[in-house]
């Protein structure tokens, strides 16, 4: 069994495409004599040419004329062929191709090329019959020997490859050698082949071909248990399989068999039977080391033509381990044919970071690929060739997208003729151009129209590196996976009208999805909506396969493209269904018995076209066909109809004895209300605790199940989707009942009894040792694998429970039981469990489950007896469901990296009240978060500010940032919408009105009294401009169909399109309102389309019209309803806002009087709601409406429902009371949050509701209680409460005896250090005059707090001497200083002497003379940091970047030289010495990159054992967060600057310590100094600290700060106290964190 190749599928020559009377070509005879096939029992045969020579004759077509099938697989001449030679490749003699297919290849392992600097080594390893070159080479010609190709592929440059060769040829005489045999010489010529570089030393793969796999897993599970080849062995990191019969390979008995007819016997091939004792050891072996590995296992498809007939040598089930990490793909191929297209095929680790980036897994894909491919019988389907139009979608050449749709009645063959088209396209244009998709109406996970697009580009990108590019860059730009966005953004991005760079595809681009009305509900209008706006010039060709349905007939008309339809009728399948059942009778009835002609007809005539019914109607003639009156009976007595058929098939179920039923029973139950299709393993697993002595599942589902449930690839399903409808809704059975509340009932329990702790199964451990294995191990992706593996049924539970929660009977106790068990004990070993498989997206998933049942329970509750049931369940259940979604968004970033982080990280930071916080065992000594007054989640999740002095007036929002206008400072302010942090201001030149972003989100443009200009809003650069077409004010702008469009509307009427690349104009006109042909009123309204098609408008006292911006015609005219009878000289109501709806076309129109029109300009209907709102938006997805009236409350409403009538109109959801004016409002991208302007704050909101309750599945039957009860979200008011003044200076008593903080409200407070309460305020300073800069003593005697005015207060306390004291607080003095920003306020140690640091000057104040003792001015603005001399109390050191001075205290003298000291890098120092350099050191600094003129120091710390001082500086120029990008940390020690102090240079200078060097790319934020240990912020917003002296890779991370605490105001003010304890501003008061450092 040899393959041809790994990688390049070559078409064999016409003499070698069959051996009946074939001429062998000289030489060739020596070759056949070794690899003979009549021996083998297997004549060869290429079914290349099949599709073609089928399409000729059913299509009159010129067979001469060669298909691209043909061209693309034919032979290239040797000469053409690339080869790299190598220096180890003599075992191929260089000659003749004659003589070099007369020799024989030798055994023993080779170099096929050597890079100088190898990366990895690669081995490939032949199969049975096979040897290691002919094996892999093309025609068994050694001269087309394609592995040494390899080298010439950018990718594999540095890669060493081998070919290992064995004696497994079937010529010859017996042997006793066997597959152990070979796996050990293998082993031992890895081991002492002789290189620079041992193998073993490498990462090491195994590329395998039939047998050749066996002998790899051998190898290796042998080496792991011998010392002398473990090293070599662990290298291991994948394995490549080919056809490798893990279980056996068809016909290897009666090839033994054979070989003893001639007398000869070998083991080898003995050991290749089915099942065979010997390979069930190797595959136990394997599968328990293997976990590790990255696994592929490709797989054939197509029969081996052989003495017998056709058939698989190596069916899927033999082919496929069925392991976690394994990725089996199908490949169009028979045993000898079977490797993926050497030039086309993707580098398998891209597939899988695409499949990663889209969240869609390969073997998933390549299961619903193949799910049809064995039902496919060979002559099948042929009849479609007999039409035009298929010959004309499938060959023509055409400019734009064309879609196919086939039509039929279920059951009659839909998805075998998809698989059939599937193969004909991949044939004819290559498998590239073809794309597949299925959908399983049994697997709810793939019915989404995401997921059918993910899919779609999924397989188009593994073969195209212009779209895997283009791919990337939409994740960087959304900040994560594509997983999360929708279908519609997902065709935007990559094949949208608007795109500016549209995809390029080169051909035709096949696209066949079937089984379209088996999709969820809602995707066939989605999948419709990103059709119409798939950009015209992509060549598509997408094939559609379902039921008839009305609603897709509708839509395919409304496509802008071209379609053809056909329905499937009988005629078209007869063919079909009667070679199936003449297939199905033969197998049942001997050839030549009279009456199987007739039984063939009948059947026939009975079947009416529905293959389902033959299958499972022949059933029953298995045992009685030897009497016609037997078969007349049968079939006459056969329903006709699948219902009775059904019903017929459940009365053999209820004949079963009762133990067997109730086993039928619950493997109905899986089959049917599961939400997706288990694997074997999971649902054993599932079943152990009702079944622990299971002997085979798979047989017992055959057995027992009436055929209702069959076994495909190792997952169960039921047999057709119309059985799942009976069972859900027409199974009238008693003994075999399955409702549906009940069913998910059970199904729910036993989820969560699985994910309860156990003895035997303690989760915590369990996870506590795959999360340590995950750090350590070489493929840390490979835990999300490991666990499923190990824990098979874990993936399930997890992730679906809260499914068939929110299905369940909401009245059980049983349920109510086990669920409040779940969240009491096992709660956070779940979320653990999902973090850790990378799956955050099922937790939020089961909150809007949690909520769905729920809201049932309380109904089911109302009605009930209060004294049966228990209230308080549902709202603990309601606390979890908040606190799931706020853990996510809040911890998610943390949880992913670190899972474990849920149980003693996360619950500290949750508020009092939480579910989760109250987990918190009373008196743990774990971290400790108190201060906040409130004890409930907080909606807000930022406040940002724009300015002191500024107001914003518009809000903008995509994935990544969001952005407020601010007109008087002339730009545009943008947050990143991940971390809230500013990332850069757009400075537009002018004073700006109007701004819009393009639906990619990649830019922005700004309108000002005279520009436009256009932003890249990732980077900030102005990237284009126009000059304004009007003087008038510019009301609205907004981006085109094309990004490259500009729209503008005027107050004056103008309406303008402008090309902004080309400065074309495509569009100007002016709207002429009917009443006001003059244009005097001027227009009030402008708001364009998505598309930029049309355009609403309205002036102050004009009816709302619509224009056709291509015809600059009025197309629409709204008159509400009490004015209908107003002449066109009346007075309208005006409308203050106009929101286009983004799916209807409706346009949701507020008037004046706070009423909004909801309005059908197609239909001219509308209706009419008291909203009271003064400013609104829509989301992005057209589900909820933002309101905010003239008080400031904000209201969510959800919108009604456009497609379904009936549905709610507007409702209330939510309702935020604030009592500042709302400017403008914005959603985020993905309406889980909402931003509002009020004056210069930018809130960001975050309310739960906006993560709705999950709606049951419409295809549950009414018996589903949580199904019926279904009404929407209920509205909650935000307890959120208005946030008092800002926090903006905070200092730390000495021993932890309280804090003080100052804020913008000019006041001072002291605070308990235990729970945060204010104990006294302190007042002096003017009010509304912020406090600056505080700094408290030392000894704690005295407090200095400094306002932005130059006020400075100093006053002395008796602080108490211990915790809860009293505290007293003596008269201030005060004093003021020149007021251009207080830098730093110090005492002394002493307390006699107060510094305070300005730009301009130093002041010193005797604070017991209460004067100003000492004033030092500098020549220039300088920023300094002070601290006091660690060593020496008396003095002070002043620092700044490159340098520092030293003062004493009394007479506040420099007693430095005017230069100060130098802080020199010792490796430069050092450098200098060494090689006697007299260069100043100032003019090394200006070879240094670090430019100390520019740049400041930000902050200064000593350890506290007083050795070392610890510098921070950062650029003096810059926006912030690009300044804190560039920060540098040095180090000196103390001892050194006493050495530089006593020197007697001129230049004395200290050097810095390098060990600290890198330790900046770590920090976000330093923030002192603990012990002996610097203590910072890393970037994922850590606390960390750092041992001095170490490396810094070592740094320690003991707790995280809540992503929204972390903001760059609030870590500017962080404290870290003498005992430890964090003090971190938040919301106008200050949480402290305590016990953090020691955990």
């Amino acid at each position: 069994m040899e393959g041809n190749g790994l990688f390049k599928k070559l078409k064999r020559p016409g003499f070698l495409q069959t051996r009946e009377n074939r001429s062998l070509p000289p030489g060739y005879d020596v070759a056949v004599e070794e690899y003979s096939d009549e021996q083998l029992g297997i004549t060869e045969s290429y079914d290349s040419l099949k599709y073609d020579e089928a399409y000729s004759e059913a299509m009159d077509i010129d067979g001469s004329s060669q298909s691209r099938a043909s061209r693309s697989q034919s032979v290239p001449e040797a000469r053409d062929l690339p080869r790299i030679a190598t220096s180890r490749l003599a075992p191929i003699k260089q000659g003749s191709a004659n003589s070099i297919s007369k020799s024989k290849d030798p055994t023993g392992l080779f170099a096929i090329s050597l890079p100088r600097h190898p990366v990895v080594d690669v081995i490939f390893l032949h199969g049975l019959g096979g040897s290691c070159y002919r094996s892999w080479s093309w025609a068994h010609d050694r001269a087309n020997f394609w592995p040494q190709w390899l080298v010439s592929e950018p990718e594999m440059r540095n890669v060493r490859v081998w070919t290992f060769g064995y004696a497994a040829a079937l010529a010859g005489s017996s042997t006793t050698m066997n597959i152990m045999d070979f796996a050990k010489d293998l082993l031992f010529k890895m081991k002492y082949e002789q290189q620079d570089i041992p193998i073993g030393s490498l990462p090491l793969v195994f590329v395998t071909h039939s047998m050749g796999g066996l002998v790899a897993k051998k190898a290796f599970t042998i080496g792991l248990n011998d010392k002398a080849y473990t090293n070599i062995v662990s290298q291991l990191k994948a394995v490549i399989f080919m056809s490798t019969p893990h279980r056996g390979g068809n016909g290897a008995e009666a090839l033994s068999q054979l070989l003893q007819v001639f007398g000869m016997s070998k083991d080898y091939v003995k050991e290749l039977a089915s099942n065979s004792t010997f390979l069930q050891s190797i595959n136990d072996e394997f599968t328990n080391v293997s976990q590790d590995l990255q696994l592929f296992s490709f797989y054939e498809t197509l029969k081996t033509s052989g003495v017998g007939g056709k058939s698989y040598i190596v069916d899927k089930d033999s082919g496929v381990l069925n392991l976690q990490n394994e990725t089996s793909i199908p490949m169009v191929a028979d045993h000898h044919t079977i490797s993926p297209d050497y030039v086309e095929t993707t580098n398998p680790s891209e597939s899988v970071e695409v499949g990663k980036l889209l969240g869609i897994d390969a073997t998933d894909l390549a299961r619903n690929s193949q799910r049809f491919s064995t039902r496919f019988r060979d002559g099948t389907c042929h009849w479609i060739h007999h039409h035009q139009w298929f010959y004309n979608w499938v060959e023509k050449e055409e400019s734009g997208p064309h879609l196919l749709w086939i039509s039929g009645a279920p059951a009659t063959g839909k998805s075998v003729l998809a698989t059939y088209i599937s193969s004909v396209v991949r044939r004819r244009w290559n498998d590239p151009s073809c794309h597949y998709h299925s959908f399983e109406f049994s697997d709810r996970s793939k019915r989404s129209a995401s997921y059918l697009f993910r899919s779609l580009v999924f397989q188009m990108a593994r073969w195209s590196p212009p779209l895997r590019i283009k791919l990337s860059q939409i994740a960087e730009h959304f900040g994560t996976n594509l997983e999360g966005i929708s279908a519609a953004v997902l065709c935007e991005r990559l094949f949208g009208n608007a795109m500016t760079d549209p995809l390029e595809l080169h051909s035709n681009q096949f696209w066949i999805i079937d089984g379209l009305d088996e999709s969820e509900p809602g995707a066939v209008q989605t999948i419709f909506q990103c059709f119409k706006a798939l950009n015209q010039s992509l060549r598509f060709k997408i094939l559609l396969l379902s039921r008839p349905t009305t609603d897709i007939t509708m839509r395919i008309k409304q496509l802008p493209f071209k379609s053809t339809t056909h329905m499937l009728s009988t005629i078209d399948t007869y063919d079909d269904i009667k070679a199936y059942v003449e297939e199905v009778v033969a197998v049942m009835i001997p050839k030549g018995v009279a009456t199987r002609q007739r039984l063939v007809d009948k059947v026939l005539t009975k079947a009416s076209g529905n293959f389902l019914w033959v299958a499972l109607a022949t059933k029953d003639l298995g045992e009685n066909w030897h009497l016609r009156s037997n078969i007349d009976t049968i079939l006459s007595s056969f329903p006709t109809e699948m219902t009775p058929l059904y019903a017929r098939m459940i009365q053999k179920i209820e004949k079963q004895a009762a133990p067997t039923r109730h086993m039928a029973s619950t493997l109905l139950r899986w089959a049917t209300y599961s939400f997706r299709p288990l694997h074997v393993s999971e649902l054993t697993i599932a079943l152990d605790s009702e079944f622990p002595d299971l002997t085979s599942l798979e047989d017992t589902i055959s057995h027992i199940c009436g055929d209702f449930v069959h076994v495909q690839n190792a997952r169960i399903n039921l047999v057709h989707e119309t059985a799942r409808h009976f069972l859900v809704n027409k199974n009238a059975s008693q003994l075999v009942s399955l409702r549906s509340a009940d069913c998910h009932e059970y199904l729910a329990i036993l989820c969560l009894r699985y994910l309860s702790s156990t003895k035997d199964r303690q989760w915590r451990q369990i996870l506590s040792t795959a999360e340590i294995r995950r750090g350590s191990i070489s493929f840390p992706n490979a835990v999300a694998n490991l666990l499923p593996s190990t824990y098979g049924f874990l993936v399930y539970a997890s992730s679906y429970w809260a499914y068939h929660l929110s299905l369940a009977k909401p009245d059980s106790e049983a349920l109510r039981n086990v669920v409040c068990e779940f969240f009491d004990n096992d709660v956070l070993t779940w979320i653990n469990s999902l973090a850790l498989m990378g799956d955050l997206k099922s937790i939020i998933k089961a909150a809007q489950y949690l909520k769905t049942f729920i809201k049932a329970r309380e109904k089911s509750l109302h009605k009930a007896d209060p004294r049966t049931f228990q209230s308080d369940d549902v709202e603990f259940l309601k606390l979890w469901t908040v606190d799931l979604i706020k853990l996510i968004g809040k911890f998610g970033s943390n949880l992913l990296p670190h899972p474990s982080s849920i149980y003693k990280l996360i619950p500290p930071f949750c508020p009092a009240n939480s579910a989760i916080r109250k987990l918190l065992r009373t008196g743990h000594n774990g971290i400790s978060v108190s201060g906040l007054t409130s004890a409930d989640w907080d909606d807000c999740h930022a406040r940002l500010s724009v300015g002191a002095d500024e107001s914003a007036s518009k809000l903008i929002a995509t994935n990544n940032v969001f952005a407020a206008l601010v007109p008087q400072a002339q730009c545009l302010v943008v947050w990143s919408s991940e971390t809230c942090e500013e990332l850069r201001r757009l400075n537009h030149g002018e004073y700006v009105t109007e701004m819009a972003v393009s639906s990619s989100g990649q830019l922005v443009c700004t309108s000002g009294l005279n520009m436009i200009r256009i932003w890249e809003l990732s980077t900030g650069r102005n990237v284009g401009s126009l000059t304004k077409h009007s003087d008038d004010r510019v009301l609205t702008i907004a981006f085109g169909s094309s990004e490259d469009e500009v729209l503008v509307g005027y107050q004056d009427h103008l309406i303008v399109c402008q090309n902004w690349r080309t400065q074309v104009i495509t569009t100007a006109f002016r709207v002429v309102l009917m009443g006001d042909e003059s244009g005097n009123q001027g227009l009030r309204c402008v708001s364009f389309n998505a598309s930029g098609t049309q355009v609403a408008v309205s002036s102050r006292a004009k009816a709302v019209e619509v224009w056709d911006m291509p015809s600059r015609s009025r197309i629409h005219r709204c008159i509400r309803r009490d004015e209908m009878t107003h002449t066109e000289k009346d007075i309208f109501i005006q409308a203050e806002v106009i929101k286009w709806h983004p799916d209807s076309g409706n346009l949701y129109i507020l008037y004046h009087d706070t009423i909004l029109v909801n309005w059908n300009p197609v239909y001219d209907e509308q209706s009419e709601h008291l909203i009271g709102a003064k400013v609104m938006t829509l989301s992005r997805c057209g589900n909820y409406l933002l309101t905010s009236d003239h008080r400031g409350a904000v209201r969510i409403y959800t919108t009604p429902d456009h497609s379904r009538s009936g549905a709610p109109e507007f409702s209330v959801l939510y309702h935020l009371e604030n009592q500042d004016f709302v400017s403008d409002l914005a959603f985020s991208f993905d309406s889980q949050r909402f931003y509002d302007l009020r004056g210069s704050v930018c809130g960001v909101w975050e309310p739960e509701v906006l993560v709705p309750a999950e709606r049951p599945d419409a295809e549950e039957d009414s018996t589903s209680v949580s199904g019926s009860t279904w009404d929407g979200e209920t509205i909650k008011l935000s307890t959120t409460s208005t946030s008092g003044p800002s926090i903006t200076a905070l200092s730390c008593a000495p021993r932890d005896l309280g804090f003080c903080c100052g804020r913008d409200d000019g006041s001072v407070a002291i605070h308990d250090m235990t729970t945060g309460k204010r104990l006294r305020t302190l007042p002096g300073h003017t009010a509304e005059m912020a406090i600056i800069s505080l700094t408290w003593s030392s000894s704690g005697n005295y407090i200095a707090s400094g306002d932005e005015s130059g006020r400075v207060l100093v006053r002395k306390l008796a602080l108490p001497s211990a915790p809860g004291g009293k505290l007293t607080v003596f008269k201030a003095s005060e004093f003021r200083v020149k007021t251009d920003g207080i830098n730093q306020l110090l005492f002394s140690s002493n307390d006699k002497y107060l510094l305070v640091s300005t730009f301009s000057a130093e002041t010193v104040w005797d604070v017991s003379a209460k004067k100003i003792c000492h004033t030092r001015k500098h020549s220039s603005p300088r920023h300094l940091k002070w601290i006091e001399n660690p060593k020496n109390a008396a003095q002070l050191l002043s620092v700044q970047a490159g340098k520092l001075h030293v003062f004493d205290w009394v007479e506040f003298a420099d007693l430095t030289p005017d230069t100060g000291l130098k802080l020199v890098d010792s490796t430069q120092a050092m450098s200098t010495k060494k090689h006697g350099l007299e260069q100043d050191l100032d003019d090394l600094a200006l070879h240094n990159p670090y430019n100390q003129e520019l740049n400041v120091v930000n902050h200064v710390t000593a350890t506290k054992d007083t050795r070392a001082v610890i510098i921070e500086t950062i650029p003096s120029s810059g926006h912030e967060r690009d300044r804190r990008k560039k920060r540098r940390l040095e180090l000196f020690h103390t001892k050194d600057l006493k050495l530089a102090m006593g020197s007697a240079l001129s230049n004395p200078e200290i050097l810095l310590d390098n060990t600290i060097q890198g330790l900046a790319n770590e920090v976000s934020k330093l923030v002192g100094s603990y012990q002996s240990q610097v203590v910072f912020f890393d970037h994922q917003q850590w606390l960390c600290t750092w041992q001095i002296g170490t490396s810094v890779s070592g740094h320690q991370k003991h707790f995280f700060l809540p992503k929204e605490w972390a903001t760059s105001e609030a870590l500017s003010l962080v404290v870290l106290s003498e005992l430890g304890t964090l003090l971190c501003p938040r919301n106008g008061e200050v949480a402290i964190i305590t016990n953090g450092l020691k955990f």
